[in-house]
């Protein structure tokens, strides 16, 4: 098992890289106005976690899971969530056009960065549950999907005030709505579907762990 000191240090090394990524994504964006609104929830995020690795380390699992939901906000923010080229890096890559093969009406990467913050960011919340609330294990699961619908709820509240309030002349492109009156709610179900899916995935990895141990320990008792 490694020392906290070397997870601390291997932590603020991961995330050293993540902020020099950030800044290299966002030099000249080709949408400033919505980088400034973005930018700052960004910061506020390196600092966070910059603090956790002194003062409450997370396991090395869920910091990375962090940074990865970090990685994608990037690539959103940069490009506004509603036209990250996608489709272009698709075709140069695997010469596929996914929006007209697929039938897509709208850029959808908004919506999979949602999935994925309830994917990503679940186990995170559960670990933190576990450790600072001393959630029992069993409801751990459930706080933390619960964690996701709170979480997505108060982002859509803040990033529709943001908008009205900061600029509302973009408030439409900024909320990336692209035309869909629904687009928040279907954003809070796929945040909740990542987190429903993601702690399934845990449990079953619990139970399993589970087992193989009671198991060993059955067979050791037998030799």
């Amino acid at each position: 098992m490694p020392s906290r000191l070397h997870r601390a240090t291997s932590q603020r090394v991961l995330l050293l890289v993540f902020t020099v990524y950030f800044v290299l994504w966002l030099h000249n964006p080709p949408y400033e106005l919505h980088v400034v609104i973005h930018i700052v929830p960004t910061w506020i995020a390196i600092a966070i976690l910059l603090a956790s690795t002194k003062y409450f380390p997370l396991s090395t699992v869920s910091f990375s899971f962090l940074i990865l939901f970090l990685i994608l906000h990037v690539l959103g923010t940069r490009y506004v969530y509603s036209f990250v080229p996608y489709d272009q890096w698709v075709t140069q890559l695997l010469e596929v056009d996914v929006t007209k093969d697929v039938k897509l009406s709208r850029n959808h990467y908004d919506r999979f960065v949602h999935f994925s913050f309830g994917l990503l960011i679940a186990p995170v919340a559960r670990e933190v549950h576990l450790r600072m609330l001393q959630v029992k294990p069993a409801w751990s699961y459930f706080t933390a999907i619960e964690f996701v619908l709170a979480s997505s709820l108060l982002f859509e509240l803040a990033e529709w005030l943001g908008a009205v309030t900061l600029a509302p002349d973009f408030a439409n492109s900024y909320l990336g709505q692209q035309g869909d009156a629904w687009d928040a709610h279907k954003d809070m179900g796929l945040a909740t579907a990542g987190a429903v899916l993601s702690m399934l995935a845990a449990a079953v990895l619990q139970y399993v762990k589970a087992n193989s141990n009671s198991w060993n320990v059955d067979r050791q008792a037998c030799e």
